[in-house]
């Protein structure tokens, strides 16, 4: 990439700046797309088309962000992510504004966010050396301060504001303004993420854990507000597992002819991409005075947006003691931990009856 026009950008943005009166603190706009990297490439808006790989190799994870276990999609250097959003804008010239949360692993040099419509030029969104940067080929870099640092989780918005034949740009780093300039060039309807200008090596392997487009130019009013519902805004709004009692436990018979408890507890993890773990334990015994002992316990992965009654087959001292006194009083306890790494627990106490087993006909 040339950088003959490097430096110009503090001058260059004095020239024509675009000013955008800020309105009240109505709530912005919902988004048009908004893709969550739940183990697909679907956004959860309906009627927005899929988000497509650029380059092979990328891969779903989960990646802690914000104290959250999240699900993300990683990219090796030189990949990254394609968006025809030719059916989402709408009027000419085109407004639009583009939400991505990510990290990237080099943040040295000029890094790609954002390719313009013209995908053989340097022209777009960028991290250069820790800042948030428009190149534009015409004037140079337009940038904020360093405030981005490798392998670290960031939210950046880019608002596209058309005036005539020319483009607003406001960036954003976590909800603060970085730069507010006009531009030549715009993001065109092939919306290319992380991915290099053609014959360009200034990118970086990385993650993102989401991406949102709106078909209009939010004001930059908006963007705080977005970034404070988020989750790198607002960890708080991580969803965790639910563990409830319904009933009192009881023994029942399993498929194959074991004896389990129903504890009658429900655990729910929710729908947020991610495997929830639950812990299932029965103590217990067979008279008020005797000692409390282990009758059963383990472990199991309740998949993401799954409910299920927690249900656990007894040990062999859980069995033999119900087998000879025919009854037990017991405790279920039910600990499940979603993706906020805080665990949810339940119990449920009463007494239990050794189950009779079906007669086979």
């Amino acid at each position: 990439m040339s950088r003959l026009r490097e430096g110009w950008g503090v001058l260059a943005a004095t020239a024509l700046v675009v000013a955008v009166v800020a309105q009240g603190a109505s709530a912005a706009p919902a988004p048009v797309a908004d893709y969550q990297f739940h183990d697909n490439r679907s956004s959860s808006v309906p009627g927005a088309p899929g988000i497509t790989d650029v380059g092979s190799g990328n891969t779903f994870v989960t990646e802690g962000v914000a104290g959250c276990s999240t699900r993300a999609l990683a990219f090796p250097q030189h990949n990254g992510l394609s968006l025809d959003t030719s059916g989402l804008r709408t009027g000419f010239p085109i407004s639009e504004t583009i939400v991505i949360d990510f990290r990237l692993a080099d943040v040295s040099g000029y890094r790609r966010l954002i390719q313009t419509a013209d995908t053989t030029d340097d022209s777009g969104l960028y991290v250069r050396a820790g800042r948030l940067d428009w190149y534009d080929a015409g004037t140079g870099s337009h940038e904020g301060g360093p405030v981005i640092a490798p392998d670290t989780d960031v939210e950046v918005a880019l608002i596209q504001s058309a005036i005539l034949d020319r483009w607003g740009m406001f960036g954003f780093v976590n909800g603060v303004q970085q730069f507010n300039f006009t531009s030549d060039f715009e993001v065109g309807p092939q919306l290319r993420l992380f991915k290099d200008n053609q014959g360009g090596v200034e990118d970086s392997a990385g993650a993102v854990f989401r991406v949102r487009f709106w078909k209009t130019s939010l004001v930059p009013a908006d963007i705080p507000a977005i970034y404070s519902a988020s989750l790198l805004g607002n960890p708080s709004s991580c969803p965790g597992a639910e563990a409830k009692a319904n009933r009192k436990p009881r023994a029942v018979v399993s498929a194959y002819g074991g004896v389990s408890v129903d504890t009658g507890i429900t655990a729910a993890c929710p729908d947020a991409g991610v495997i929830c773990s639950v812990d299932i334990s029965v103590t217990g015994g067979g008279a008020k005075k005797s000692k409390s002992s282990v009758l059963a316990s383990g472990h199991v992965d309740l998949p993401a947006g799954i409910s299920q009654s927690a249900t656990i087959v007894l040990n062999k001292r859980g069995k033999k003691l119900l087998l000879k006194r025919g009854k037990a009083k017991i405790t279920a306890t039910v600990s499940a931990t979603g993706p906020n790494g805080k665990p949810a627990i339940a119990t449920s106490s009463g007494k239990v009856k050794q189950p009779h087993s079906k007669k086979r006909r």
